[in-house]
Order: structure tokens, then C-alpha cells, then sequence
């Protein structure tokens, strides 16, 4: 079988929105559809909204987390059964080093999102690490 590299975003192979959760998962049956399944899957996906603690604000908290973080589980839900139905799969998400060494305030949401995958990373790891998948991170200077 050939092998494949899609991407998904709003210009891409597979148009989306990844601050949508329907428009997310209406392209991941797309490509489940089309290619009818998915052996590695790398989240990279970052929205940099710039917000401080002063004026953070819920819309543009909640664009950057469902950018950065809900947009990975929504795919995984769609792509994880595949690869534990062959007993293999990878996963890996793009994290920051700006976890560890914030450089500036404006960047919380950002930062907050990384931290967040960092976390489903290492649970997703044990939950699926029975099956044949491995989940890791890569943080990104």
C-alpha cells in the first residue's frame, strides 16, 4: 500500500477549521473515508492568540484550546479505534518548550495548551499503550 501524508487544515489536502469540533470530526471521516485509515497521526496544530491574565477573556481562551488541544482529542477519537483494530499506531503531538520557559506574559492560552498535551500525551500513552499505539511529544523551540 502507498503511503500517504495528509493535512488537514483550512488551505490543505482536507479543509477544516480546527477551532470546530463538526468541522474537526467532519474531516477526519473524510479522511477515513478516503484512505480508510490512519497509521501515524502528528498533532500540530497551535493558534497564538496573544492574552495576558489582565484581559484574558473566554473567546479567545476558549479559540486557543480548541485549536491546540481539543482539535487532537476530537481526531484521535476518529483515528485511535483504526490503529488499535491493526495493533499499531503512532501518535505524536507538537508541544513548545515554552512550557518550561515562558518568555513572555501575552503568551497564556498558548502555553497553557501546550502544558495541556503534554498531559493527555502521557495519558494516552497508558491508555493505549496495550493496543500497539505509542504516544509521545516533541516540544518545539
Amino acid at each position: 500500500m502507498a503511503r500517504r501524508a495528509v493535512v488537514l487544515d483550512r488551505d490543505e489536502d482536507v479543509a477544516c477549521d480546527l477551532s470546530s469540533e463538526t468541522s474537526t470530526k467532519t474531516a477526519a471521516a473524510a479522511v477515513l473515508e478516503r484512505y480508510e485509515r490512519c497509521d501515524v497521526f502528528v498533532h500540530c496544530a497551535a493558534a497564538f492568540d496573544q492574552i495576558t491574565i489582565a484581559d484574558v477573556d473566554t473567546a479567545t481562551w476558549r479559540h486557543v484550546q480548541a485549536v491546540n488541544v481539543e482539535s487532537a482529542l476530537w481526531l484521535i477519537q476518529a483515528f485511535a479505534p483504526g490503529m488499535a483494530e491493526q495493533r499499531f499506531g503512532r501518535i505524536v503531538f507538537v508541544t513548545s518548550d515554552t512550557f518550561w520557559a515562558p518568555p513572555v506574559p501575552a503568551l497564556l492560552g498558548y502555553i497553557a495548551s501546550k502544558g495541556a498535551l503534554i498531559g493527555v500525551m502521557r495519558t494516552l500513552a497508558v491508555t493505549f499503550g496495550g493496543d500497539g499505539i505509542a504516544v509521545s511529544a516533541v516540544a518545539q523551540a
